[in-house]
C-alpha cells in the first residue's frame, strides 16, 4: 500500500482504590483516538468520553492490569482498496484490554467492538496485540499487530444494480520496531 502513517494516543486521569498497596481496582476517563492508514488502507476513530474500569497490580517493574473499556465515538472511518470505504459515524465503542509489564518486557492486547449505526448498520471489530523484549538496557525489540474487521461499501454513484450495497472485509497490520535508549 505505499508509504504509511500513523498518530494515535489516549490521555485519561482516573483512581486506584487501594485494596492492599500493591494493588486494587481502577476508574479512569478520558479521551483518545488515532489516524492510521495508507493508498490502501485507513481506519481512524475519535472516542469522547472514554472510560475505563478494571484491576491493576504494580510492585517494581511488575505491572499487570486488566479491565474492560467503553467509549463514545465521535466519528471515525474504515477503508480498504481504492474505493469501498465505511464511516463509523457516531456510535458506541465496547471493549477490554490486558497489560503485563514487567523487567525484561511488555505485552499488551486489546478487543474494541464498534457498534457503528450509519449504514451497512453493522459492527467493526478490532483485536491488537504488542509485544516488546528488552534485550539489554539499551535496545527493545518489539512487534505490534492489529485485526480489523467489519462491513464497507463501495462508491454508491458507480455501483452497478447486480452489486450487493456492502461487502465484508478484513485487515491485518503487522510490524517490527527496534529501539535505542541514548543517554
Amino acid at each position: 500500500g505505499g508509504r504509511e502513517g500513523a498518530l494515535g494516543g489516549t490521555i485519561a486521569v482516573g483512581i486506584r482504590i487501594p485494596v492492599a498497596p500493591h494493588h486494587g481496582p481502577i476508574i479512569r476517563v478520558g479521551l483518545g483516538g488515532e489516524l492510521l492508514g495508507n493508498s490502501q488502507f485507513y481506519y481512524s476513530h475519535i472516542d469522547l468520553p472514554l472510560g475505563e474500569i478494571g484491576y491493576q497490580y504494580i510492585n517494581g517493574h511488575t505491572v499487570f492490569e486488566i479491565g474492560g473499556r467503553g467509549a463514545s465515538l465521535i466519528t471515525g472511518r474504515y477503508n480498504t482498496g481504492d474505493s469501498f470505504r465505511r464511516e463509523l459515524g457516531t456510535s458506541l465503542e465496547i471493549g477490554g484490554y490486558l497489560a503485563a509489564h514487567g523487567e525484561h518486557g511488555r505485552i499488551d492486547v486489546s478487543f474494541m467492538h464498534i457498534a457503528a449505526t450509519p449504514d451497512p448498520g453493522t459492527g467493526v471489530d478490532v483485536l491488537r496485540g504488542a509485544a516488546c523484549g528488552y534485550v539489554t538496557p539499551k535496545v527493545a525489540i518489539c512487534g505490534d499487530g492489529m485485526f480489523i474487521h467489519g462491513d464497507e461499501q463501495p462508491p454508491l454513484p458507480t455501483v452497478p444494480p447486480s452489486t450487493p450495497l456492502s461487502t465484508s472485509s478484513t485487515s491485518i497490520y503487522g510490524g517490527v520496531l527496534v529501539g535505542f535508549a541514548i543517554n
